[in-house]
């Protein structure tokens, strides 16, 4: 193709020039020979891997790519560099000698079978020994702070019972509407929480979706850089103990969870999206089958049509018995969309939007909101969001006021907010405000309102759970007693062993 890209182009040249038209001529030949090359130059190192999921083999195809290392002085945070060096340092003690990585659920059944042998409290609310936790018990000064919050869940009779699900630091549980928190999960080895469900009619009976959704995806389609997953596992006893359910993970499926709906009518039929497509039980987690193998990003259900289900990632799906059957949707979108974010309307069941992204690795990108007005049905381009930066499926925060289908708030570096169903943005929160009242740590991952309120809301993202009680015009970080901060290195002492 390049060699025939040259020909062609210096024939192009050699007759134009002949006409004197030499300054077209040498346009021509330019952009011709720029496209050729930067085609080739645009595939970069991911596509070297091909299917390889080998450590080795990823390892060095980022170095042997010349182009892998980012303009010097650039500030960007997370880069291609910066992922992969957080992929890198995270998965180098987590593989074999041959490069191959571990089961993700060998953690988990390694401490299944120390438990076995040694039979101890489940709950764990404290471990005999030397070590306990030392800090930091509030959140560091200068924006910092206490470990990334990926879901956030109420009790559906009581919802001053909450719960917050964080990256690698457990299940976290608050008594006081997120006053304080605390956690009975630290005996369950190196746990990561995407989402908990939770049975209206008995809300003893909870599922949590364990590992981290929000790994890095690497190009032969595995995720990788988060807490490992063992499946979904449930709880009848209000969340004091857990045990797996029969959807779990081998070494060769290496899956991770991104969502979990359950249907309120009928308990037993949960849906779990994951990186290998959506599964569905009908028997409260005994037994799991896959509906659709597609990978979406996304999963909701029709706030006052319960057996209508949405679906999204590159493509948008609708199911309309509870989701035991999937449909495309045709929709002309304005960009081909990585992923999406879907959200629909409490007070108007026919209003439901989707928020796209060209995908995790396009940083600092914008999205672009889109409308249907029946059900999922046809669409039309609401708005592009300029207001703040987007980090696709990473930063994917969306949510309808309660009872207003034309407000917005959608989460990417900073929340932003339209009251006027996408035509105009304002932003609510500020990551370079502190210590202001409308500061707010960036990377937005979930935003929900109190149940009953449109006036108090909670915010999730990479720096811990923060409270509004004035509809999102101030901020409080609520999550001190939240300790999940990510550790990166452990180190000891040569002159005392102890």
């Amino acid at each position: 193709f390049i060699i025939f890209g040259y020909y062609f182009g210096y024939y192009l040249l050699r007759e134009i020039m002949r006409n004197y038209t030499y300054i077209v001529g040498i346009v021509l030949f330019c952009w011709l020979s720029f496209g050729v090359f930067s085609k080739a130059k645009a595939q970069g190192w991911q596509a070297n891997i091909q299917s390889d999921a080998n450590f080795f083999s990823i390892q060095k195809a980022f170095y042997d790519d010349p182009d892998h290392i980012r303009t010097p002085g650039s500030k960007v945070e997370d880069g291609p560099e910066e992922l992969y060096k957080r992929w890198e340092h995270f998965m180098l003690p987590r593989v074999y000698p041959t490069g191959n990585p571990m089961a993700p659920d060998i953690i988990y059944k390694e401490w299944a079978k120390y438990q076995a042998s040694r039979p101890m409290n489940k709950t764990a609310a404290a471990i005999p020994g030397p070590w306990h936790y030392v800090g930091p018990k509030v959140a560091p000064g200068d924006a910092g702070g206490t470990g990334r919050i990926n879901c956030i869940t109420f009790n559906p009779v009581n919802p001053k019972i909450m719960w917050a699900g964080t990256a690698s630091g457990g299940l976290w549980k608050s008594t006081d509407g997120g006053n304080s928190w605390t956690t009975n999960t630290d005996n369950i080895p190196d746990l990561g929480v995407t989402e908990v469900a939770i049975n209206p009619r008995n809300p003893d009976t909870m599922f949590m979706a364990t590992g981290d959704g929000f790994g890095y995806k690497i190009n032969n389609g595995m995720r990788f850089g988060g807490a490992y997953s063992n499946g979904v596992m449930r709880s009848t006893d209000g969340g004091n103990t857990w045990d797996t359910t029969a959807l779990n993970w081998t070494y060769a499926q290496a899956r991770q969870i991104t969502h979990l709906v359950i249907f309120p009518e009928n308990p037993n039929i949960i849906l779990a999206t994951t990186n290998a497509g959506i599964f569905r039980t009908k028997d409260g987690g005994n037994t799991w089958k896959e509906v659709s193998a597609i990978n979406v990003s996304d999963l909701k259900m029709n706030e006052t049509n319960h057996g209508m289900m949405y679906a999204g990632g590159s493509n948008f799906m609708v199911s309309k018995d509870t989701g035991a059957t999937w449909n495309f949707v045709t929709i002309s979108y304005p960009i081909n969309p990585g992923a999406m974010s879907i959200a629909s309307s409490p007070s108007k069941g026919s209003v439901v939007y989707i928020l796209l992204y060209t995908g995790y690795d396009n940083q600092g990108s914008s999205a672009y909101l889109m409308r249907s007005d029946d059900s999922g049905a046809t669409w039309k381009n609401a708005s592009t969001i300029n207001a703040t930066p987007f980090y696709g499926y990473y930063t994917a925060a969306l949510r309808i006021n309660p009872k207003n289908a034309d407000e917005i708030t959608a989460g990417g570096v900073n929340l932003v907010r339209s009251s006027n169903a996408g035509g105009i943005w304002s932003q609510i929160s500020y990551d370079n405000a502190y210590p202001n009242t409308n500061y707010a740590h960036p990377d937005h991952r979930v935003f929900v309102y109190y149940p009953g309120s449109t006036d108090t809301i909670f915010n999730g993202n990479d720096g811990g759970l923060y409270e509004s009680t004035n509809g999102g015009t101030s901020w409080k970080l609520i999550s001190n007693d939240i300790h999940a901060l990510e550790l990166y290195r452990i180190g000891s002492s040569v002159a005392d062993s102890s």
